[in-house]
């Protein structure tokens, strides 16, 4: 006689998740469709990523600067 599989759930709100409603996080939690985004279940890992974007921002953009056209 097998072992019956556990169940998935929601991490945040503990519903049970069909495998097609599973949404994993960067934060390795499992959600359903209602709190997929980071937002929705306060993840913690949004300090971090905001940061990483601003660093990145902060790098890879150039400052341009114009000047008027002298007329003819």
């Amino acid at each position: 006689m097998e072992a019956p599989t556990k169940k998935k759930s929601c991490s945040w709100c503990k519903k049970r998740l069909h495998p097609a409603n599973e949404f994993p996080c960067m934060c390795d939690g499992i959600f359903c469709a209602m709190h997929r985004y980071m937002e929705a279940h306060k993840c913690p890992k949004i300090q971090t990523k905001a940061q990483e974007e601003k660093e990145y921002l902060k790098t890879s953009l150039v400052k341009v600067e114009f000047s008027k056209m002298e007329s003819l």
